[in-house]
């Protein structure tokens, strides 16, 4: 193949990264999804880091989705980007945001 070394410092430094820290006190709303059968992220996650970032001053909110995995059903749906349910809900998070 390419036979070439690729620095793997980029993902390290993802992996550290407190999102918390980062984005505390911003006054961008944030919506945060979990699939309820995610398993690339503990049950709990979405919700842990949401409540994090409002006690640090940021207007975040989560909310997981029972039966979808990481991607959240994309795909799962010709008219939707996600699954229905998920759309819908950000469709109705976005609403309530962005009458603020």
């Amino acid at each position: 193949l390419l036979r070439r070394r690729v620095s793997l410092q980029s993902l390290y430094d993802l992996a550290d990264l407190d999102l918390a820290k980062v984005l505390a006190g911003t006054e961008t709303p944030i919506l945060l999804l979990q699939g309820g059968d995610d398993p690339w992220l503990p049950a709990g996650a979405a919700d842990a880091l949401a409540e994090r970032l409002s006690a640090s001053g940021g207007r975040a909110a989560a909310q997981a989705f029972e039966g979808l995995g990481h991607d959240l059903g994309m795909g799962s749906d010709p008219e939707s980007l996600l699954a229905p349910v998920v759309d819908e809900a950000v469709m109705d998070w976005l609403d309530r945001a962005l009458a603020r």
